[in-house]
């Protein structure tokens, strides 16, 4: 009785010596997720150095969260400096920031409308 066993191979090209080899799928995927070192028929070490795609996003993602972070910073400093009566667009001080802003910039209360001329 025998057994048969199907494994995906993947070849590769050393960039030492420039001998073709392969390996099962499953043993590349762990050396691009790792950058484990693996090694040509003669022993020539090698590895995996690109950025994976689980990488990329994760790097994407953290850059995403730092520019957000800021822009929630850069608000909240906006916010405290209206509330201490300073204009946002000519950054003058003001008793009454919402008469000033609605008749001298055209905003009304909701701060996303456009200034009108």
């Amino acid at each position: 009785m025998g057994v048969i066993i199907e494994v995906e191979l993947v070849t590769e090209i050393c960039c030492s010596c420039g001998m073709a080899f392969a390996f099962p799928k499953n043993l590349q995927d762990k050396f691009r997720q790792k950058h484990d070192r693996f090694y040509c028929p003669l022993g020539h070490g090698q590895y995996y150095s690109g950025e994976t795609e689980a990488e990329r996003l994760r790097k994407l993602f953290l850059e995403e969260q730092a520019e957000n972070t800021s822009l929630k910073d850069e608000l909240t400093a906006l916010k405290k400096r209206v509330d201490a009566g300073m204009c946002p667009h000519c950054h003058r001080h003001f008793a009454n920031v919402s008469r000033h802003l609605k008749t001298k910039h055209g905003i009304g209360a909701g701060w996303g409308e456009e200034p009108k001329g």
